[in-house]
């Protein structure tokens, strides 16, 4: 296990600020630092998923599941996470960011699993647990259990976008609203079987329907004023190829 960086550190910071429970220190078994994205049509009635078993899936909503080679989004991403680092936060590292936003999805889906959104809602927007809780009433006592895992389980984890969003980016010392948004995917197991020492694309190749989950996390931070780390999307679904 890898030590937590300061930029993951930091992170779960803001998170303990708003009352969520002690987080562990530990790391993702590994990080890939991969910047590109592709995006995966999730549906709910393959044939494939009719075939197999009926396949989880928290929110019915397209999500991202394997990278792609878009030049145009890497540079947007490496340009954002330049400004954010050059200007609000010297110590980011992408490993330590990965590091938080895996915590961040541990204790999420712990407290989805749990019924327990008044601490969701300390670390997530009222917006996406309004939506959560909507949809969380159906859900049956083995889905809830699909949501709680460990970082063990983690496989991987990479960066789909990373993006500021407002106005006068660049004019840093005059007033504004904007916030530094990122948007990350995790690849968890589910499964004993899986091995976890294979590359994660061996893994979507050859991995039993069900015995890994995908996670899509989208968090931001506001900028100006500096605010504290926040979940502002969240979504859990089984892969299938």
């Amino acid at each position: 296990m890898l030590p937590m960086s300061r930029p993951g550190a930091f992170l779960l910071a803001s998170l303990r600020q708003c009352r969520v429970s002690t987080l562990s220190s530990s790391s993702t078994k590994f990080a890939r630092a991969v910047t590109l994205q592709s995006e995966h049509e999730h549906g709910c009635n393959s044939p494939k998923m009719e075939a197999n078993r009926q396949m989880f899936t928290l929110l019915p909503r397209r999500g991202v599941v394997i990278p792609s080679f878009d030049l145009q989004r890497r540079l947007c991403n490496m340009l954002s996470q330049f400004i954010y680092q050059r200007f609000f936060e010297r110590e980011y590292t992408l490993e330590g960011f990965l590091n938080g936003i895996t915590e961040a999805a541990i204790l999420c889906g712990q407290h989805i699993s749990d019924g327990n959104w008044d601490r969701l809602g300390a670390i997530m927007n009222s917006e996406a647990v309004d939506e959560l809780r909507e949809v969380c009433g159906s859900l049956s006592e083995n889905d809830k259990s699909r949501l709680r895992f460990t970082v063990d389980d983690v496989i991987c984890s990479f960066i789909h976008s990373a993006f500021i969003s407002g106005r006068r980016i660049f004019r840093i010392s005059e007033p504004s609203n904007f916030a530094f948004y990122a948007i990350a995917v995790l690849y968890i197991r589910r499964d004993v079987s899986v091995n976890m020492d294979d590359a994660p694309e061996k893994l979507l190749e050859t991995s039993p329907p069900g015995s890994i989950m995908i996670s899509n996390v989208t968090v931001s931070r506001p900028l100006n004023p500096l605010g504290i780390w926040k979940v502002t999307k969240i979504n859990f679904f089984d892969y299938y190829n």
